[in-house]
């Protein structure tokens, strides 16, 4: 552990999470990075046509506070664990505006596998957030998706019946739509798990 960041370094896993964002920035596995940006936190998505109508309509425009709050957040507290066959790091923080308390807790398995426990207490004073999750980029080489989920089409939380639970797989490329204003798109309800693998089949697991 150093003064900016927290370095775990297990059989051929190597995983480190900066002090001050809290993000896991390094995500290497028999040296080969899958993270082509860190893992962090975020409250925000692309706005919709029908967000922006919304929140005009209904004078919630303060939701776009969210947009930028991931990047305000200020670590308080980090505390590193060890104990057989596993590592924890506990990360607490909070977000000024909107007013936030953010606890992530990682956990790696002496596998390799690295689960990812994330809780935000928002203050019930504070406008409505659009989403409530994390992000990170991947490199263009892993473009091989495998799902087990509803498909093969994209379904959404009122438009899925005629789509069936089951594994099946594509290509990134052919998953998403240029639309000329932020659109939803490519969602897959009840996804239990995905693959996201480059040419060799060697990739993420989710």
């Amino acid at each position: 552990e150093g003064e900016q960041s927290i370095t775990v370094n297990k059989q051929n896993l190597t995983l480190k999470v900066d002090k001050t964002t809290g993000s896991i920035t390094k995500d290497s596995v028999k040296g080969i990075d899958f993270m082509a940006s860190p893992l962090k936190i975020n409250f925000w998505r692309p706005e919709t046509e029908n967000d922006k109508a919304y929140r005009n309509y209904m004078k919630k425009t303060n939701e776009r506070e969210w947009m930028r709050a991931a990047e305000q957040l200020k670590v308080t507290k980090t505390n590193v664990v060890s104990e057989k066959g596993k590592i924890t790091i506990n990360v607490t923080g909070i977000i000024e505006q909107p007013k936030t308390e953010v606890n992530l807790v990682y956990t790696i398995l002496g596998n390799g596998y690295v689960k990812v426990n994330y809780s935000a207490n928002i203050d019930k004073n504070t406008p409505d957030a659009p989403k409530i999750g994390m992000q990170f980029d991947i490199s263009n080489a892993y473009q091989n998706v495998n799902y087990f989920g509803k498909g093969p089409q994209a379904n959404y939380q009122d438009r899925n019946t005629a789509a069936l639970l089951g594994i099946y797989s594509g290509n990134v490329n052919t998953m998403s739509y240029g639309y000329v204003v932020p659109q939803e798109y490519g969602n897959h309800m009840d996804t239990r798990w995905f693959t996201v693998l480059n040419a060799s089949g060697k990739g993420l697991l989710v």
